[in-house]
């Protein structure tokens, strides 16, 4: 137990103070507890400079923890400005990546934008070797196919234009410039034949087989497969005009001189080669032809309209014409009071005019009136009849023209187009445009013009059937009953 200092002292005081005795206890246990005050007091200045000695200690090692850990927030706010600095920087990566990532998006749009452009410049071409020089179309074909290989075989879009400009160019040469050869080629309607082949560009070409046959290169002023034919030549003067200049042409490697050439180059020139004359049946099917399709339904229409017109001629002939003559017979029988002979020849008569007077004397006995509603009835059913298919010959006449019209624009589009992919420097390219609108125009005023005409004949026909019918019913009504002669059928 640790006594405190105070009472220590208090007790040491107190010995001191009391009067000595000799050889008394109390002193001897004074004594005692002096030198254990002593004791306890060395032990207190010991405990006191171990305190004191712990507090410096202490002290000492409150200053040190200071300033480590003054050290210690130092290197947190270092470490804390680095970290920033890390998250500033790690902030700028990824903007960069990000950016990287956007522009590589863009490099792939891009890439994939080249491939696209290269596979429609590819699929232009392979459609555009279709109206090639034919005798350039196998290896233009072979060439279009080999760069779209190399294209799906991931060789790259800039390596597959490179190719492509190449390709064009090297056929663009070609078609700059004259050449003699040998070559397979396969004429019209015919079958392949090896030639030797005079080249003009890509305008034309004269070719001469081994048998002394000619044949002709030429353009036909169409498109597509068709814009250039192989003919053989059939004009005595041109073989003999090019036997003459191909020996010379093959020894010397060069085309020169003065060549006999249709310079239009159109459908005239089949029949210059050919040297035969024009039929009419083959001028009219061209005429057709350069119509386009517009021309099916418009040669259609005079067909129908015929049809229609034969049918109402032959309706009003037959079911008209000859009532006509028998109801003047009747009109005279009843003139001269033989009714009985009248309504044998009314009963006997096929048609309406049949019908109209037999009625009149099946309703004899009831009186005028029965007579005339039963008139009513049969002219009610008889007007239709005189009017059908007249409508329909005059839509025909209204659509004709609509047609031609309708071949006229596509006839411009056609033109239209072929501006947009060829220009403007063959005229016999425009020309197909051209004549499709002019021929269909011209087609369906051709077949509006009589159509109309014949209408406009039937429907006044068909007037004066009408009224002649009407005419005859009141005759013959007033006749039976001229006790109301001049009463008008209503």
């Amino acid at each position: 137990m640790k006594i405190p200092s105070a009472v220590i002292l208090c007790c040491a005081l107190a010995l001191a103070a009391a009067p000595a005795k000799k050889s008394d206890p109390r002193e001897l246990e004074l004594a005692a507890l002096k030198s254990r005050l002593a004791g306890l007091q060395d032990s207190l200045d010991a405990a006191i400079a171990s305190r004191w000695e712990a507090k410096q200690r202490y002290l000492a090692q409150r200053e040190t923890d200071k300033e480590e850990a003054s050290q210690a927030r130092e290197a947190q706010e270092r470490a804390y400005r680095e970290l920033s600095r890390v998250k500033e920087e790690c902030f700028a990566r990824e903007r960069m990546l990000e950016q990287a990532a956007a522009d590589l998006e863009r490099k792939k749009d891009e890439w994939r934008f080249s491939g696209a452009a290269v596979e429609e410049a590819l699929g232009k071409q392979a459609d555009a070797v279709l109206e090639a020089f034919p005798l350039d179309y196998e290896e233009r074909r072979m060439a279009v196919e080999t760069v779209r290989r190399g294209l799906q075989e991931k060789l790259g879009a800039l390596t597959a234009i490179d190719a492509l400009v190449k390709y064009k160019l090297g056929f663009i040469r070609r078609a700059s410039r004259l050449a003699i050869g040998k070559q397979a080629i396969i004429p019209d309607r015919e079958d392949a034949v090896q030639v030797t082949v005079a080249r003009f560009g890509t305008v034309f070409a004269y070719a001469l087989s081994a048998d002394n046959n000619a044949y002709f290169v030429r353009q036909t002023g169409q498109l597509g497969r068709q814009r250039f034919a192989i003919e053989r030549i059939g004009a005595a003067d041109l073989i003999r005009h090019l036997q003459s200049l191909f020996p010379r042409w093959v020894e010397t490697g060069n085309v020169d001189g003065v060549v006999m050439v249709d310079v239009l180059q159109n459908a005239q020139s089949r029949i210059l080669v050919s040297g035969e004359q024009a039929k009419p049946a083959a001028r009219a099917l061209a005429w057709l032809r350069a119509g386009g399709p517009v021309m099916i339904p418009l040669l259609a229409l005079p067909f129908w309209a015929l049809a229609i017109v034969a049918l109402k001629l032959i309706q009003f002939g037959r079911r008209y014409g000859q009532g006509r003559n028998r109801g003047s017979q009747i009109i005279m029988l009843l003139e001269h009071g033989e009714r009985s002979k009248a309504g044998e020849l009314a009963g006997a008569t096929a048609g309406p005019v049949g019908r109209l007077c037999a009625a009149c004397f099946k309703h004899a006995a009831e009186g005028r009136e029965a007579a005339e509603k039963a008139i009513r009835e049969i002219l009610a059913d008889e007007i239709p009849r005189l009017n059908s298919h007249l409508n329909t010959l005059a839509v025909i006449a209204g659509v004709a023209p609509l047609l031609g019209l309708l071949g006229t624009v596509t006839g411009m589009i056609n033109l239209f187009e072929v501006i947009t992919n060829y220009g403007t420097g063959d005229p016999k390219l425009m020309a197909a445009g051209i004549s499709e609108a002019l021929v269909t125009t011209e087609a369906g005023l051709i077949i509006a013009i009589p159509v109309l005409l014949l209408h406009n004949y039937l429907r006044n026909r068909k007037n004066r059937i009408h009224a002649e019918i009407e005419r005859l019913a009141i005759t013959v009504l007033n006749r039976l009953w001229p006790s109301k002669d001049g009463e008008k059928l209503e």
